[in-house]
């Protein structure tokens, strides 16, 4: 009861700015995204009961997954350097979009780390929005959202160096968004046992970006 949003109405639109998991769904999408959340409560309780553990889930490995910190191989990935313009700093980085996540990092400057670099910003793919800026053809307006939620977490104008690469950036975010969503569909798929639905697995065509085991001290979120 602490939570002043127990005490209102039922809401149903998003406009409230209420979170989703304490309103009622709107529109087709978010009544599928609430029918899936009860059938993996109601599967989880049913493994449980069976004494069985998960298999499925999660949909991604996060093992591969990225972190702050990490020091990453980036001689075979497609990297596009870019302005990161937050409300109280600008900050060099090197834009990355990886299989299922967005990563900026700076390079590593220790001797004898040429082609490397440290994770400074990472977050899902799936939660990142990009939009062109009207004003400037060279501008990417990025508001990533919190994983599950429709609050913001980050929110910058990445600019670049002209709007060939801005178009790269933003072609490229759209296409590893689709991909990652055609994956996700297709272990969906597997787990509500409708595998005909989809005849192959897609193939992702975002690069992987190798961490090589190095930890860095953790700077500063740009």
């Amino acid at each position: 009861m602490s939570d002043e949003c127990m005490l209102l109405g039922p809401v149903y639109t998003p406009l409230t700015g209420i979170d989703f998991t304490k309103r009622l769904p709107c529109g087709d999408f978010e009544k599928m995204r609430k029918s899936l959340t009860v059938f993996f409560m109601i599967r989880r309780l049913w493994l449980e009961a069976m004494g069985q553990e998960e298999q499925e889930l999660p949909l991604l490995n996060l093992s591969l997954q990225v972190t702050k910190g990490d020091v990453l191989n980036l001689n075979n990935s497609d990297l596009i350097a870019c302005a990161v313009i937050s409300e109280n700093d600008v900050v060099k980085r090197f834009l990355v979009i990886d299989t299922h996540q967005l990563i900026l990092v700076e390079p590593d400057n220790a001797p004898g780390r040429l082609g490397y670099g440290i994770v400074q910003y990472v977050a899902p793919l799936q939660c990142v929005d990009a939009r062109p800026d009207k004003d400037n053809n060279r501008n990417l307006l990025v508001t990533i959202e919190k994983s599950g939620s429709s609050n913001v977490s980050f929110r910058a104008k990445f600019q670049f160096e002209d709007h060939i690469r801005c178009f790269a950036a933003k072609t490229r975010l759209k296409q590893g968004r689709e991909s990652l969503q055609k994956l996700k569909g297709f272990k969906l798929s597997h787990v509500l046992d409708m595998p005909d639905r989809v005849a192959d697995e897609p193939m992702l065509g975002s690069s992987r970006v190798a961490p090589v085991g190095l930890k860095a001290d953790h700077a500063a979120a740009p």
